[in-house]
């Protein structure tokens, strides 16, 4: 994931961002979002000649299939991005595909380059050395990576760097999340926190608990199926981001309340302001711990990150004190 991150993060940004013309001044500054910890630059800009045929390869006879196949798919994401531009220019000239052998190629050579989904204690840190050769006649295009040859050292100042979405309040398709994901992998975002069953709405297919998903989702196309939550957890694993999955217990359960199923383990509810009542379950019944032990055992099977956030955001102590005050379970708990 080193390798992944330092050619996405770093050198395809750089010659997104540096784009000029052939008179570029040697001495610009480098654009790189967010910094590194340590840059070390020469003074040769090198020309991207012909951007219609840019290709890459992967340089390492060690690395497996599944990571391969990983690394190839992101390659060709950030290399679509940047030179989308150019190539439509060159489809309309009828000149895109023409001279493939005289294409620029960007060479990877990595070390210990693997693929997973991406865990707590996963090292980010990279050193990246590189310098940049290109081959046949100059493309006007304008574009060039500056200032080679490259000796970055980087590392993260903070180790968790969080997005959160509350997909109960605003639900957002999984093809908005793709672009989400996009965006945080660009800034070296590497934690999605979202969450998915609230007062508001129950985002997310339970099949244990079809009837929580049919009565509490805003619609039959607003919430997130089995098949989704896997897709979404590999396009974030691609892009170097975890995903920490939330339901709110046991307060803020009004959506999974509208299963009459679940109606009776309601311990009251309270009002707020511009937002559905605030409902809180009753802890001394035992449904309430099967369905909550039913919903996480789940939810940890969609999502493999080891962490799962319950909210417990709201202290409602005057429901539970008066409520549940002459209940001698309650007391004890």
């Amino acid at each position: 994931m080193n390798y992944l991150k330092a050619f996405t993060l770093i050198i395809l940004p750089t010659i997104l961002l540096c784009a000029s013309d052939h008179t570029m001044d040697s001495s610009q500054v480098l654009l790189l979002l967010p910094w590194p910890r340590s840059v070390e630059n020469g003074t040769i800009s090198v020309p991207i000649p012909r951007p219609c045929d840019f290709t890459f390869e992967l340089a390492n006879a060690t690395v497996d299939e599944a990571s391969r196949k990983a690394f190839n798919a992101i390659f060709e994401h950030y290399i679509d991005l940047i030179f989308r531009k150019a190539k439509v220019i060159c489809e309309e000239k009828g000149v895109y595909g023409n001279n493939a052998g005289n294409a620029s190629k960007l060479v990877i050579y990595a070390s210990n380059a693997t693929f997973g989904v991406p865990t707590p204690d996963v090292s980010e840190s990279y050193t990246f050395c590189g310098s940049c050769a290109w081959i046949g006649d100059f493309f006007a295009s304008g574009l060039f990576i500056p200032q080679t040859p490259l000796v970055i050292d980087d590392s993260p100042a903070v180790k968790q760097r969080g997005l959160f979405i509350d997909a109960t309040v605003n639900f957002l398709s999984k093809d908005r999340l793709f672009k989400v994901l996009d965006g945080m992998m660009s800034v070296k975002l590497n934690v999605l926190h979202i969450l998915l069953a609230s007062d508001h709405s129950f985002a997310y297919e339970s099949r244990v608990f079809p009837n929580i998903t049919f009565n509490g989702a805003y619609s039959e196309e607003e919430f997130y199926t089995h098949e989704d939550i896997a897709e979404i957890v590999a396009y974030a694993a691609l892009r170097g981001v975890r995903i920490i999955p939330e339901i709110s217990l046991p307060t803020h359960t009004r959506a999974i309340t509208l299963d009459p199923n679940f109606t009776n383990l309601t311990a009251c509810k309270t009002s707020q302001d511009a937002a559905p009542e605030n409902v809180l379950l009753d802890p001394t019944k035992n449904g309430t711990f099967a369905l909550a032990v039913g919903l996480l055992k789940e939810l940890t099977s969609l999502f493999p990150d080891p962490y799962v956030y319950i909210g417990t955001f709201v202290d409602d102590s005057y429901c539970y004190d008066q409520k549940l005050q002459t209940n001698e379970s309650a007391k004890v708990l």
